[in-house]
């Protein structure tokens, strides 16, 4: 019976609901937020796990160069070095 007062009287039949332009913008600028900050906090995860990734491997290296370095016997050969150079010279000047 209900659906003859429908077919009888057209108001009385749902009609679609549609959006105004307002709503619409409001949901398409929600929208670019939300695949924003998805995109920014992506990028920052990517960033972050590159930075680690960096800081692994100078880890990695620093633990590979000798910590027990002489800088004393590498300053004594450098001296002997410059010496025995200024001597070589020294007496190519001479000759």
């Amino acid at each position: 019976m209900e659906e003859q007062v429908a077919v009888n009287n057209p108001e009385a039949v749902e009609q679609p609901k549609l959006l105004t332009q307002e709503q619409v913008n409001k949901i398409v600028a929600h929208e670019k937020s939300r695949a924003a900050e998805s995109a920014r906090r992506e990028a920052e995860e990517r960033y972050q796990r590159e930075i680690e990734a960096l800081n692994a491997k100078q880890m990695q290296r620093n633990a590979e160069v000798p910590r027990d370095v002489d800088a004393d016997a590498i300053y004594q050969q450098i001296q002997e070095r410059f010496n025995k150079e200024m001597q070589e010279r020294q007496l190519k000047s001479q000759m």
